[in-house]
């Protein structure tokens, strides 16, 4: 199975290597841990989470790495902390061969969750 055309997160995880399976769900958790509010789904062929209406974070499956996206002034804010790693606007790329920076992932999560509750309180 293709996990770039799966319907849902579980499938698209299934539809990954089984070595990556691991990782994959850790990221999951990750978000659910940081956000535990947050709505799961399939946006832009890639696990979507979304916290009050808002975007949240993705994570995707690459050929040779798996990417996290959260929040481009995050990772503005923080490319020292980055170095080492492939950044795009909004996230950056892990290699397969290295543990998920979990700390990292969690601080970036827990501050994207703030920015979007307290955008959420100022409606």
């Amino acid at each position: 199975m293709d996990c770039k055309k799966s319907e849902s997160v579980d499938a698209y995880i299934a539809g990954a290597s089984t070595d990556r399976h691991e990782m994959l769900q850790g990221l999951r958790s990750l978000i659910f841990e940081a956000a535990p509010d947050a709505v799961e789904g399939i946006g832009q062929r890639m696990p979507s989470y979304k916290l009050y209406g808002k975007q949240f974070a993705y994570f995707f499956n690459g050929k040779n790495h798996i990417s996290i996206f959260i929040d481009s002034k995050i990772v503005e804010n923080n490319k020292d902390r980055l170095k080492g790693y492939v950044l795009c606007s909004s996230g950056f790329q892990m290699k397969l061969d290295e543990p998920l920076p979990i700390d990292l992932i969690r601080e970036f999560l827990m501050l994207k969750a703030e920015m979007i509750k307290r955008a959420d309180k100022k409606r």
